[in-house]
């Protein structure tokens, strides 16, 4: 996206990526774009859904949407991209999660195991804490909300102290 709203595909330059088989061949792209939390619907506010699968009858949001973000300018995106694939943006392993947890600025060392609690695995990481300063209750809920917007959807984290460690 240009700062104007125009949208471009690019294939491949200098011989990095893929270029189109077809030549001439034509592109639909399709794609969303938020209005920041300024788009946020309020609760209930949906109310139609268009389907082709059977069965979905209609549609309801009991909560209001949150957060969202404005967009960002082309200047300030260029700037940021290099350095942003090489962050480790989302938890899927236990080393993804060690590794986030240890970006707390309390946190000496982590390790994390992630085991099947029945209905839903559930990640538990081992934190040392800087000074050997307890995990006590307040800092493992500081944790978990440090690591909460990397954590992947279905997994439950929780923290306990890295003397712990089975």
């Amino acid at each position: 996206m240009e700062n104007d709203g125009a949208a471009y595909l690019r294939f491949g330059h200098r011989g990095v990526g893929w270029e189109p088989v077809v030549a001439g061949a034509r592109f639909l792209a399709t794609y969303r774009v938020g209005n920041g939390q300024a788009g946020n619907v309020g609760s209930e506010a949906l109310a139609h859904i268009v389907t082709a699968v059977d069965g979905i009858t209609g549609v309801r949001n009991p909560l209001p949407a949150s957060g969202g973000w404005p967009a960002k300018r082309l200047e300030e995106a260029r700037h940021n991209a290099p350095g942003a694939i090489h962050t480790l943006q989302r938890c899927v392993t236990e080393d993804d999660y060690a590794t986030v947890a240890q970006r707390h600025a309390d946190v000496a060392q982590a390790s994390a195991i992630r085991q099947w609690a029945g209905s839903r695995p559930v990640v538990t990481i081992y934190v040392q804490r800087h000074a050997n300063r307890p995990v006590d209750a307040a800092f493992a809920r500081e944790l978990l909300s440090f690591v909460e917007p990397h954590r992947l959807a279905g997994q439950a984290v929780e923290v306990r102290p890295r003397t712990t460690y089975r």
